[in-house]
């Protein structure tokens, strides 16, 4: 009986747990003007696990690390990451990342070799409806 009464107990608190966590997700928004953050690297800095960052249709010219359990969400094509020649778009080392409606453009000048998403050492990430467009003889898409 003793055991039974455990595990309910903690089946119940790891309910609790996921719940609260769940509830606390905060979104946080990115635009060139008036939003959370005017980079899409500020908002990963400034989340917490579990929130979502929502980007607005504009061009970023950053290369981001995605070291926390967020979702990055776009608006589809019009919603850019191209960081510049020769240099990753994204480098994500977390679990439970979500990347979806972006458009990714990485070139290179055949000097050095560029990826767009490099994902290492994590479990669960989804890439959904995300354009990836190299160019150059040394740019890569998705480098798992």
């Amino acid at each position: 009986m003793i055991k039974k009464g455990v595990i309910i107990y903690f089946v119940l608190f790891t309910v609790l747990l996921f719940s609260a966590a769940s509830v606390n997700a905060a979104t946080l928004t990115v635009c060139p003007f008036g939003c959370d953050s005017a980079t899409i690297q500020g908002a990963i800095n400034a989340a917490n696990n579990g929130d979502k960052i929502t980007v607005a249709n504009d061009t970023y010219v950053e290369s981001l690390t995605v070291n926390k359990r967020v979702s990055i969400t776009g608006s589809g094509d019009t919603t850019i990451i191209s960081p510049g020649i020769d240099i990753d778009a994204m480098f994500i080392t977390s679990n439970n990342v979500r990347i979806q409606d972006l458009k990714i453009i990485t070139s290179n000048s055949g000097a050095v070799p560029n990826i767009a998403i490099k994902i290492t050492g994590t479990n669960n990430v989804n890439i959904l409806r995300t354009t990836i467009e190299t160019t150059g003889n040394k740019a890569m898409g998705i480098w798992v």
